[in-house]
């Protein structure tokens, strides 16, 4: 037993993204907010919620991994959301695994004022510059997918494979 000191000075230098091993995480992209506006929607068709996280991958066979969170959501009846992507500034589409459940439901006599949380992950097929945006619609009255004060966040992560 005993202690010591390790010099590591310039164990980086010369890190390049093409050095980086597969696995590595290349780059984090955020929008978060600690206290958000009311987010809500009277639209029975899913509509765009205004929350948008964008990344440009560094590599074309890149896995992004999306994550997100809002700390409490309400409805008067039903309501639900899904993670959509597009690409190079074209039109949302949902992404694989998301449906209209994706990120999540809710009905005013069972979960009001839940958190929503959705994990998943896009395989990049080229460096084009992606935007990530929960979708949001009710079933027959009004949604608050982000309540007055509650926080989410919508966290995109690039990992070199």
């Amino acid at each position: 037993s005993g202690s010591g000191t390790i010099a590591l000075t310039n164990q980086l230098s010369g890190m390049t993204y093409e050095s980086m091993a597969v696995g590595s995480v290349v780059q984090v992209v955020q929008t978060y907010a600690a206290t958000s506006p009311k987010i809500s929607t009277t639209s029975i068709p899913l509509v765009a919620s205004g929350i948008i996280a964008t990344i440009t991958p560094k590599y074309a066979n890149s896995k992004i991994l999306i994550s997100w969170s809002n700390t409490m959501q309400t409805a008067n009846g039903g309501s639900a959301a899904e993670m959509r992507k597009s690409v190079g500034g074209g039109t949302y589409v949902t992404i694989h695994g998301s449906g209209v459940y994706g990120i999540g439901y809710g009905q005013s006599d069972k979960n009001q004022y839940a958190p929503w949380v959705f994990n998943g992950n896009n395989v990049v097929s080229s460096t084009a510059t992606l935007s990530f945006q929960p979708f949001i619609k009710t079933f027959n009255s009004e949604m608050t997918f982000i309540h007055v004060n509650s926080s989410y966040a919508l966290t995109l992560t690039e990992i070199k494979q």
